[in-house]
């Protein structure tokens, strides 16, 4: 590290829970200042492949306490998901939806007691429900209390370097399970789940002294066995790669599907993100051709029809009548390639770009995210494409599809029309593959007697 870099000063807002890094390259502002990439995209996408990962890239959302006799009633009644059982000391992947039957909303919901849970996701919604319908709940945020941290450590040595940091065995957590630890003599929560795919880890706090401190010593502890630290840029690279669709990202939350979600939201004096979103690629200009339902985003295993929830309906017409399915689409290379031709080309517009691994500007996601493409057949749309990704791990460019039951076989040959609306465009031929393109053995069924047990 040079003097220079020493003298350099954090951006405005940067996150608090970890140390600034003078030389990591470019931020992106996702409520706080997070590095784009700490060393090369190269090394990072491979982390989680090869050794391990950490990443704070879900720091800034502040985590959400509900509690009151009517937790479960509240999250029956707006999520999917199935809570007949959720006992204590584990989590869920929930999803909301608005009464259209597409997604709103997703993400982890915690059962932290018998009348409490925590979870990650936007807290509007969740408020907007329980206050049409009465709930006797309480709902606050971390922004209101204490800075929560949320630190993921992903990869094969990730359960090594855990288990010696907390100085404890682990390997009898189970997936979708979390327990309570001490690090750097701070109380963390570890959960056994995480964006790697294959063997991951979430470590929970609140503060950012606290957030500092343990990870200062996951560090100090992760250092022999290779960490590496995640930028946001990479980070969002193993949702195409695991086969995990992200709002957001992928796709906008169905917010202007409810029209009084939207009133209430001004009056609570937020603009949610995915009310003003804006469409890029070739599928359309209108924003509600970008929602998505949880069948078609290839979570139908988690939409449970015993209970009454908002977009049931809905969902229940779409699984009776058909629906798209989730598939990855592996793109060619050789038609790639006049991606990049087209910049030395004279006399016309060069094609959009196709920076390696994705489309992420470094001052924030909001000018490339929602890159939704058009998928054609003989001619005709039938799906589309999210979120192309570049993965060095198998040399290949993927991408999310949400495409036509017919066509959702593995080696069916469709084509993505690659550009804008108002711009250049090209053809590019794909292939439907294995969803989820990554082939590691994934985190619930990974063989923890492969791994050396702490010995203290």
């Amino acid at each position: 590290m040079s003097e220079e870099s020493e003298t350099m000063m954090p951006p405005m807002n940067h996150i608090g829970c970890v140390p600034y890094d003078p030389e990591a390259f470019g931020y992106v502002n996702w409520g706080e200042y997070l590095p784009h990439t700490y060393t090369n995209w190269r090394n990072e996408t491979l982390s989680w492949k090869r050794s391990c990962y950490i990443s704070a890239n879900l720091s800034p959302f502040p985590a959400l306490t509900i509690k009151g006799p009517d937790v479960i009633k509240l999250l029956s009644h707006v999520a999917v998901n199935s809570f007949a059982k959720f006992p204590v000391g584990t989590c869920k992947h929930m999803i909301l939806c608005a009464e259209s039957g597409n997604v709103i909303d997703h993400g982890l919901i915690l059962r932290t007691g018998e009348d409490e849970a925590t979870s990650f996701i936007t807290p509007f919604y969740l408020l907007y429900q329980a206050e049409k319908n009465g709930y006797d709940v309480t709902v606050t945020s971390t922004e209101e209390e204490n800075r929560n941290f949320v630190f993921q450590l992903a990869g094969p040595r990730s359960l090594e370097i855990l288990e010696n940091t907390v100085r404890e065995d682990l390997h009898d957590l189970k997936f979708m399970h979390f327990t309570y630890c001490t690090i750097a003599g701070r109380k963390v929560r570890v959960l056994r789940m995480g964006m790697g795919g294959s063997l991951s880890y979430e470590v929970h706090g609140n503060g950012n002294d606290d957030g500092l401190a343990v990870y200062a010593e996951i560090m100090r502890v992760g250092k022999p066995y290779g960490i590496t630290k995640l930028g946001v840029n990479q980070y969002v690279c193993d949702h195409t790669e695991n086969g995990f669709p992200q709002s957001g990202l992928h796709f906008p939350g169905a917010v202007l599907d409810d029209p009084d979600f939207v009133e209430y939201m001004s009056k609570v004096d937020f603009y949610e993100d995915a009310a003003s979103a804006e469409p890029h690629g070739t599928l359309s200009n209108d924003i509600h051709d970008y929602y998505r339902n949880p069948l078609e985003l290839g979570w139908d295993h988690m939409v449970k029809f015993d209970h009454d929830f908002v977009g049931r309906a809905a969902l229940e017409k779409l699984a009776q009548t058909g629906h798209r399915k989730m598939v990855t689409l592996e793109w060619n290379p050789e038609d790639i390639m006049k991606v990049f031709a087209s910049f030395f080309e004279q006399g016309e517009e060069p094609y959009d770009d196709m920076p390696f691994p994705l489309n992420l500007g470094d001052l924030g996601p909001a000018e490339n995210r929602y890159q939704n493409h058009k998928v054609l057949a003989d001619g005709k749309t039938v799906g589309v494409s999210m979120w192309r990704t570049y993965t060095l791990y198998y040399r290949k460019t993927i991408s999310l599809c949400s495409i036509d039951p017919e066509l959702a076989q593995e080696g069916t040959e469709v084509k993505v029309l690659w550009g804008q609306l108002d711009g250049r465009q090209l053809e590019i031929r794909a292939k439907v593959s294995r969803f989820p393109y990554l082939d590691l053995v994934p985190n619930k069924d990974f063989d923890m007697e492969s791994i050396p047990r702490y010995k203290g």
